[in-house]
């Protein structure tokens, strides 16, 4: 998902019962965008919704924080253990 910012929309209009279908999301942080569009939590929306957050790679978790930990875009993946 590559939304220039707006991916905050995006998850807020997907609600837990379509979260629970979908098993995995790949996405794009770009501090400027996120933060231009007052996107300041989207990880924690996607790990309210059940997700844990990782790398591209999946190698590794992504446990606690939001976007501004990255200097740089950066490719994640939203991925339901369940």
């Amino acid at each position: 998902m590559d939304a220039q910012g707006f991916e905050c929309n995006i998850v807020n209009g997907i609600g837990a019962t379509l979260a629970k279908k979908i098993g995995q999301v790949k996405f794009e942080v770009s501090r400027n965008h996120l933060n231009n569009h007052g996107c300041l939590d989207l990880l924690s929306k996607f790990r309210t919704l059940g997700y844990t957050i990782y790398h591209e790679d999946l190698s590794t978790k992504i446990e606690t924080g939001e976007h501004d930990q990255f200097t740089r875009m950066t490719e994640l993946i939203a991925k339901r253990d369940n």
